[in-house]
């Protein structure tokens, strides 16, 4: 039984009695028409700011989310014209930048700036029904003016203005309230995409500073072995096409992306130890003695203390240690065989060989291809590793002569430059 039907049971007693249960029912009623008109205001305006934050979070813009804001906004409060200001306080005064709008005339600039140097000064929500008095001129036909701060984490970043109420009275208390909750949403949102997009940003400018870095670093890499190859008029061009060779292979067995810039810096690096071989040595056109060659061996070495702790050459400085190692053993420096011969160098020794075959020596004319895929074939398993030989033999011998040709062309263009 409702509390009104048992108000209503006590009506017989006496007129008295029932007078009293009369005005108990009426003010009853009025309450539970007022609590349900409240729960609908409410669940309303839960609905509203439902709304709106699926509007706002369908964008990263803060200039998309702050225009689709304000025209939700500007329907909620049935006005004409509203805008979202971005503001800051300087030495010089009140910095703004209109983020988004609603229909707002140029005309009524002043009264935008004025209103928001105002929530920067209050730092709080202001309602204007009379616009009459205000220190800013023409109002140019605007009637009224409902203002709220814009805040993220704490910091007040701008003000959103909705202006012209559509009924005669104004905006009331209650769209002030609203403005409130919903700038909370929006200043939030924005601030949030502004942080996403200078993310962005710092991310890109961070990749493009690293990828120049890197060129630098490869281009600073190839001076370097060019000017060895120059040194060594025997082998000119020889660092940059048994670099070419060696990640092609490694392109043919599978390597990773890193992989293959590791081969790469380390094929191009491989003979770095070769500056600490006196020219006696490197350019003695005579047989080398037993003493000289003790010398001359000692480059892997060499080369690999002066790139070890170069953090970016790190993982190419065991393929200019080990890239004199044989698959059987009998290489040097250190004798590996197999697989502990590290990936880098055993792929390198099937490119420097088939680089040293199929080009022109002051004792010798280049090899035919055929002759050159044959001898590194016949040597699988003994000086090279198999998988690697059966890698090199998958690439068609128009691919190394391509590849041959952009190197010769790249020393051409590398001359007429000096």
């Amino acid at each position: 039984m409702s509390s009104v039907e048992q108000i209503a049971q006590l009506a017989h007693l006496d007129p008295a009695a029932q007078a009293v249960c009369q005005r108990l029912t009426e003010r009853y009623e009025s309450e539970l028409d007022q609590i349900t008109s409240h729960l609908a205001q409410v669940y309303e305006e839960m609905m509203v700011l439902y709304d709106v934050g699926g509007e706002i979070a369908a964008s990263l813009d803060p200039a998309d989310i702050a225009d689709r804001a304000i025209a939700r906004i500007v329907e909620l409060l049935e006005a004409g014209d509203g805008v979202v200001c971005l503001a800051a306080e300087t030495a010089a005064g009140v910095a703004q930048q209109v983020l988004g709008q609603r229909g707002c005339r140029s005309c009524v600039r002043p009264l935008i700036d004025w209103a928001t140097a105002q929530v920067v000064e209050r730092d709080r929500s202001l309602i204007l029904n009379d616009l009459a008095e205000l220190p800013v001129g023409s109002v140019n036909g605007t009637r009224n003016l409902v203002t709220s701060p814009l805040r993220a984490g704490g910091r007040l970043i701008g003000a959103v203005h909705v202006l012209d109420k559509a009924n005669a009275v104004g905006f009331s208390t209650n769209d002030q309230l609203l403005l409130e909750t919903i700038a909370a949403q929006v200043g939030v949102a924005i601030e949030n995409s502004r942080l996403f997009q200078s993310a962005q940003q710092h991310a890109a400018d961070l990749a493009a500073a690293l990828d120049e870095l890197k060129s630098t670093y490869d281009d600073t890499l190839a001076a370097l072995s060019g000017a060895l190859d120059l040194r060594d008029n025997e082998t000119e061009g020889h660092a940059r096409r048994v670099t070419r060779f060696s990640v092609r292979i490694a392109q043919a067995l599978g390597c990773t992306a890193q992989e293959l810039v590791d081969i790469e810096r380390g094929a191009l690096m491989h003979d770095i130890g070769k500056i600490g071989v006196p020219d006696a040595i490197l350019l003695k056109p005579a047989k080398l003695t037993d003493e000289e060659w003790a010398v001359m061996r000692t480059h892997p070495h060499l080369g690999f203390a002066m790139i070890r702790n170069i953090r970016f050459l790190s993982q190419a400085a065991p393929i200019v240690l080990h890239h004199h190692e044989r698959y059987d053993g009998g290489g040097y420096p250190a004798g590996l065989a197999g697989q502990g011969i590290p990936a880098g160098a055993r792929i390198f020794a099937v490119a420097d060989t088939f680089d040293a075959m199929t080009s022109d020596r002051p004792y010798r004319k280049a090899l035919p291809y055929e002759c050159a895929r044959e001898e590194i074939v016949r040597c699988a398993g003994s000086q090279f590793d198999p998988l690697v030989v059966e890698a090199f033999s998958t690439v068609p011998e128009a691919e190394w002569v391509a590849i041959r040709e952009h190197v010769e062309r790249e020393l051409a263009l590398r001359k007429r430059g000096a």
